[in-house]
């Protein structure tokens, strides 16, 4: 069976996003093994965040100029790079550098798969890809904490970057093979290149882009937290590495479910109603992991999060395609990518200082009321219509 670009770019995802995704929790892990403190944990963690939100905007003119492939290819060789870094060095200061590498190669071949996803297939085949990429994801989300955790179990954590690097290598050759896949069809003029600042600013005037640009910043938080939150847990209710791994996993496994079923729901539903059960959903299991003791609940919980998060990312970009002008919905999905990036950054460090100043509980509690107040302000679009948005 010969494979379509569509999937070779979901195979690409996935090799990727297991390096990155599995950096992430390794160096929350590692550093905690390392005695680090909370705090220091949350600044490791929005380190991986700093270079994208400097960057994203230089990094997607390059990628209109020169096409996906050439930013696909350089990023997935600097996250193998940045996971050979944890490995060959393995203390407390090259992990900082480990986080600040891996997050600049993730995003120049994150904005670049974004750019070429829309090209992939025809036009009418683009919410079938959609989803497509979506499970890409939701499998890598599950397989990445497993395999991670059972590696740091098993050879350590600094082997375990080793490890994952590979992955990110593999994906490298793939781009490298198939080189009319991965390149762009259509580049961006260069005086459509200059004109990227006016145009951010224009995007952000238009009411309903606004309001999926706030959700998509709220649900983002509750990715970045967990990676910051769960080891933390993790460690102060004494479970092991494999454990924490488990819970990652669980928690991954229900949003590729969902996702299985989501063409189904969304036929069902409209947009922004999925978009505030996330919230409402997110915000409920937020409230409860304060009041677990053990594995069972932690895990039931953590499989309601992965159901209400699983839904967003799809029907965030749905709403950002019905309210941006046709002409302009590569910049409005490229604004999404930095607000991602500056939520990676900000919102680690936050947790992370929440915990060290108030505990646990209360930082939980804290972004539990986040999430109620993004699903409360939104409140109105629950009856809005799934084209509404271009007024």
């Amino acid at each position: 069976m010969r494979l379509k670009p569509i999937h070779l770019l979901c195979i690409v995802t996935v090799l990727a996003h297991v390096t990155f995704a599995g950096t992430r929790i390794n160096l929350s892990i590692y550093a905690l093994q390392l005695n680090a403190s909370p705090f220091v944990v949350g600044t490791l963690v929005a380190f991986v965040g700093v270079l994208p939100v400097l960057l994203s905007v230089a990094i997607g003119r390059w990628s209109d100029r020169a096409g996906p492939r050439r930013p696909m290819l350089t990023g997935t060789a600097v996250v193998a790079a940045a996971a050979l870094i944890g490995f060959a060095l393995g203390d407390l200061a090259s992990l900082f550098a480990v986080a600040l590498i891996s997050g600049l190669g993730y995003n120049l071949f994150f904005v670049a798969q974004q750019q070429l996803m829309g090209r992939v297939g025809r036009p009418d085949e683009l919410a079938s890809n959609l989803s497509l990429i979506a499970l890409a994801f939701s499998l890598s989300m599950f397989v990445t904490p497993l395999i991670t955790g059972f590696a740091i179990d098993h050879a350590g954590a600094r082997a375990t970057f080793g490890l994952l690097a590979s992955f990110s290598v593999a994906g490298c050759a793939v781009v490298w093979l198939a080189p009319k896949v991965f390149s762009s069809t259509s580049p961006a003029s260069a005086t459509q290149s200059g004109q990227n600042k006016r145009r951010i600013m224009d995007l952000l005037r238009m009411p309903e882009l606004r309001r999926v640009y706030i959700v998509a910043v709220i649900s983002q938080s509750t990715w970045d937290t967990l990676y910051v939150i769960l080891p933390i847990y993790g460690q102060q209710h004494h479970l092991s590495a494999s454990q924490v791994g488990t819970v990652f996993g669980t928690f991954s496994i229900f949003t590729l479910v969902v996702r299985l079923f989501l063409p189904a729901i969304s036929r069902r539903t409209q947009p922004w109603q999925l978009l505030l059960f996330s919230l409402a959903g997110s915000a409920l299991t937020y409230l409860g992991i304060p009041l677990t003791a053990s594995m069972p609940p932690l895990l039931a919980l953590v499989a309601w999060l992965g159901i209400a998060l699983g839904v967003a990312a799809p029907m965030l970009l749905i709403v950002i395609h019905a309210a941006s002008p046709p002409e302009r919905v590569g910049e409005a999905v490229g604004l999404r990518v930095t607000l991602m990036n500056g939520s990676q950054t900000a919102i680690p460090l936050l947790a992370g200082s929440l915990v060290s100043l108030l505990g646990l509980t209360a930082m939980f509690w804290a972004f539990a009321a986040l999430f109620f107040g993004g699903a409360w302000i939104n409140r109105d679009r629950w009856r809005a219509p799934k084209g509404a948005g271009r007024a």
